[in-house]
């Protein structure tokens, strides 16, 4: 499996490492990228009224391979079972990337679901997300591009 390499500059600041945000130009880049992934590479939601409303958003197969990229593997959570990574969020080619988590996990039935902290802020009923892995000075993260919004022009829908 290809791991994203985001172009992050890493910079000291009062002793500790800190990554810069990515600028506009370098997210269309990164939205090519996600367009140019296998399906195996790339977790994808099509957002519906009820995953940004009542966060009950099931763990398709492309989220699924995701997690394993974490070591995460749905079979073998317990129920109530949560695992947490940050996350930043790129909703267009002009917006600063914003900052959030996922959630992979299992209900105390058994399903297989994930969290997407802060989706509103982001994203809208009917868009696309595109979620895939990356590493910064501070670790794994998650990187969710709204796909949906990256071929608009500048100023939003």
């Amino acid at each position: 499996m290809k791991t994203l390499k985001l172009p992050t500059t890493v910079v000291e600041d009062d002793a500790t490492l800190t990554s810069t945000k990515i600028t506009g130009d370098e997210v269309a880049t990164l939205a090519e990228i996600v367009h140019q992934l296998q399906p195996e590479d790339i977790g994808r939601l099509r957002l519906t009224n009820t995953m940004l409303n009542k966060s009950i958003i099931d763990a398709n197969s492309s989220i699924r391979q995701l997690a394993k990229l974490f070591g995460v593997d749905y079979d073998k959570l317990y129920p109530g079972e949560r695992v947490k990574i940050p996350a930043e969020y790129y909703a267009s080619a002009e917006l600063t990337p914003g900052s959030g988590s996922v959630t992979f996990y299992k209900t105390a039935r058994g399903d297989r679901r994930i969290s997407l902290q802060n989706v509103k802020k982001y994203a809208g009923v009917g868009d696309l997300l595109g979620l895939t892995y990356s590493r910064n000075v501070n670790g794994d993260l998650v990187i969710i591009l709204n796909i949906s919004r990256f071929n608009e022009p500048l100023g939003g829908k």
